[in-house]
């Protein structure tokens, strides 16, 4: 068991993390207040081989005092420390980072064999969505099923760390694809991941994908812009640690960044 635990990297610890606190979150909030997004959705449901330092989620119609309630409530739940012990983590600090009326985060830092310093993750709860779109449309989309749905985490990435069934509200891909022009186009620095998983996405999920006019014409100029502007070299840094070793290879090349880029950049310039 031992030498099980000394081999588990940073990327592997942040994702046990992730499985722990999400087993618990399902356990004590209810799926209608929370909706997965981001990294952690594509590696989750959509097979991304990229894991996400964090976690991002939006949050459905709860006031924040009560967010904080079940999120301790969450951390404390069992199956969170047992999970985190049958890796050799434990838990040295969870606390409350940033609570504003539209953002909410916590962090979670964990002591893992061979590691000499804590390692991180954070899980950070948006209110800035549903509150954007109005109550009722958010509602009413998320149980339409065109925007959100429950589904179990790919089986294999559980069972690889004896996580239990956790089934969760997550973003279905053309969502996921919006959110990714979105931040490409929006963030203050522009980042490599944005890239790498909207391309995932769009080789995956392309008769899901937005069609010219679903998507603000500058808006996806701005992402084109941003996604050619990006290097190897961010890449490389930023990305590629995050890729599992079995296939990291594949896309450890500056031939297949541009690849990435150029079929990312394709597709955004065609919607403007």
């Amino acid at each position: 068991m031992l030498a099980m635990r000394s081999r588990l990297g940073v990327p592997q610890v942040h994702e046990v993390v992730q499985l722990a606190f999400l087993a618990g979150l399902t356990q004590r909030l209810p799926a209608r207040h929370y909706v997965l997004k981001g990294g952690a959705n594509l590696r989750l449901f959509y097979g991304s081989p990229r894991s996400s330092e964090d976690m991002d989620l939006d949050a459905v119609e709860i006031p924040g005092w009560k967010l904080a309630d079940k999120v301790g409530d969450a951390l404390r739940a069992p199956v969170v420390g047992l999970l985190l012990r049958t890796h050799g983590l434990a838990i040295t600090r969870a606390a409350s980072q940033k609570q504003t009326d539209t953002t909410q985060r916590w962090v979670i830092e964990v002591q893992a064999a061979g590691h000499p310093l804590p390692i991180s993750t954070s899980g950070e709860f948006s209110h800035r969505v549903h509150r954007a779109v109005g109550r009722d449309r958010a509602v009413g989309r998320a149980r339409s099923g065109e925007t959100v749905r429950a589904d179990p985490v790919d089986p294999l990435l559980a069972a690889r760390y004896g996580a239990p069934p956790i089934v969760l509200p997550h973003y279905l891909p053309r969502a996921a694809i919006e959110q990714k022009i979105a931040a490409l186009a929006g963030r203050a620095v522009s980042q490599p991941r944005d890239v790498f998983d909207l391309e995932l996405l769009l080789a995956r999920h392309a008769t899901e994908a937005p069609a010219r006019g679903a998507v603000a014409p500058d808006l996806a100029a701005r992402a084109a812009e941003r996604a050619a502007e990006l290097d190897f070299a961010a890449f490389r840094d930023g990305v590629l640690p995050f890729i599992d070793e079995a296939v990291r290879s594949f896309y450890a090349t500056p031939e297949a960044w541009s690849a990435m880029q150029d079929r990312v950049v394709a597709y955004l310039l065609g919607l403007t």
